[in-house]
C-alpha cells in the first residue's frame, strides 16, 4: 500500500502550473510541514491534477494549513552525468483545515511564528523550478 498523509502550510500560491493531454491541468507547490520532535521544517512538493487542482488554485493562499492524502512518488533522471532522485507526493485528496494570519504563519502546537518570506526563502533555495529539478551544490 502506497499512501500518506501530510499536514503541514502552503509555502507560496506562485503555483507551477502545466497543461497536457488536451487541456487537462498539472499543478505543483511546496508544503511546510513542522516536525514535532526534530524542531525543524521539511518542505515537500505536491503534484495535483485536473480539478482538485482548480479548487486548490481558486480557494488556497500562502500559509493556509492543508492535510494532503495521495500516494509517494519516486522520480530518477539524469542530469550533468549524476543520478538525481527527487521524492515527491502525488495528491488525490486535500483537506482545507485554516486560512493563513495575515503576514505571519502561525504553529498551531507552539505558537511560534515565522514571517512568510523567511519560509518562502528556506523552500525555493534548493528547487530549480524551471527544470523541475533539486539544484546541485
Amino acid at each position: 500500500m502506497n499512501k500518506v498523509i501530510l499536514t503541514g502550510r502552503l509555502v507560496s500560491d506562485d503555483f507551477k502550473e502545466y497543461t497536457y493531454k488536451e487541456n487537462k491541468l498539472l499543478l505543483k507547490f511546496v508544503m511546510a510541514i513542522k516536525d514535532p520532535f526534530e524542531k525543524e521544517i521539511n518542505f515537500v512538493q505536491v503534484t495535483i491534477f485536473n480539478s482538485l487542482a482548480k479548487k486548490f488554485k481558486k480557494f488556497i493562499k500562502t500559509g493556509d494549513l492543508i492535510e494532503v492524502e495521495g500516494k509517494l512518488k519516486i522520480n530518477k533522471f539524469k542530469k550533468d552525468d549524476n543520478t538525481i532522485v527527487k521524492l515527491g507526493i502525488i495528491g488525490e485528496e486535500i483537506i482545507f483545515s485554516s486560512k493563513a494570519s495575515k503576514n505571519k504563519l502561525i504553529n498551531t502546537e507552539s505558537k511560534e511564528c515565522k514571517d512568510k518570506e523567511e519560509i518562502n526563502k528556506l523552500s525555493f533555495d534548493n528547487l530549480d523550478w524551471d527544470n523541475d529539478n533539486e539544484k546541485k551544490e
